[in-house]
């Protein structure tokens, strides 16, 4: 029996484990996927965790995207690079990291439309991911986050207009903080702009209905969630069967 799971705070709205339990259906592999909601989490409590529950491998969220990087034993240096993961598989005696979020972001923007200059809104683990895909298909970004060059105070309406591609890597509006908006000019939204909201529940999210009331193109975060879910399936189940 394969056994997964999923660590962060919160998670009780979680998709992850439907998604995974389909997977094992139609793979016809049985097994588990539970939720572990965790507030603070270091190496150690993640390899007895592994230990205690026989777990093939575990997913990654909010809050411990950047953490969870130091967790592990080895990763690739694409991942190294982004600095997240978000899947962790026990290869052998070896914890070894994975960013499958730049599947679903890739996938996401395809289906939103054209690219355009971007806004990334946060800066986690998401948006660093979004960022690495951003950068290697060489279209200009600007991060706003609550401390940095430029903070949700000092960006300009002039900034705003300039980067029509709005994308929310931050809880905000989701179920941590239902029906809050983060603070940005959205008068200056037009039809030619497009969003993309991370959090997948609600659906739409404020940011989305604000960007439907100015006739944007929006997304939000079910196709993410569910093509990074396949690439982590994959990996999950590649390890079970090598480790049996």
């Amino acid at each position: 029996m394969i056994r997964l799971g999923l660590i962060g705070y919160p998670i009780g709205h979680s998709e992850s484990p439907a998604l995974h339990h389909g997977f094992m259906e139609k793979s016809g592999t049985p097994g588990v996927y539970s939720c572990y909601e965790r507030s603070s989490m270091d190496r150690k409590a993640l390899v007895e965790l592994f230990n205690q529950e026989e777990l093939t491998g575990i997913n990654i969220t909010i809050p411990f995207k950047e953490q969870a990087l130091h967790w592990v034993d080895e990763v690739d240096e694409h991942t190294i690079r982004i600095g997240a993961i978000n899947t962790i598989v026990k290869n052998g005696d070896r914890l070894v990291g994975y960013n499958t979020d730049v599947d679903g972001i890739t996938q996401t923007l395809d289906a939103l439309g054209p690219e355009q200059p971007t806004l990334v809104l946060g800066s986690g683990g998401a948006a660093k991911a979004l960022c690495a895909v951003l950068e290697a298909r060489r279209t200009p970004y600007l991060m706003v986050q609550r401390h940095g060059a430029v903070t949700y105070d000092s960006l300009t309406e002039e900034q705003a207009s300039a980067h029509p591609r709005w994308i929310n890597c931050t809880p905000v509006g989701g179920p941590k903080y239902p029906g809050d908006y983060l603070p940005l000019p959205y008068k200056v939204m037009t039809k030619e702009f497009a969003i993309f909201d991370m959090t997948y529940k609600p659906n739409p999210t404020p940011m989305m209905l604000k960007g439907k009331e100015m006739g944007a193109a929006v997304i939000g975060g079910n196709l993410m969630l569910t093509e990074q879910a396949k690439t982590a399936w994959q990996l999950f189940h590649a390890a079970y069967y090598k480790n049996l």
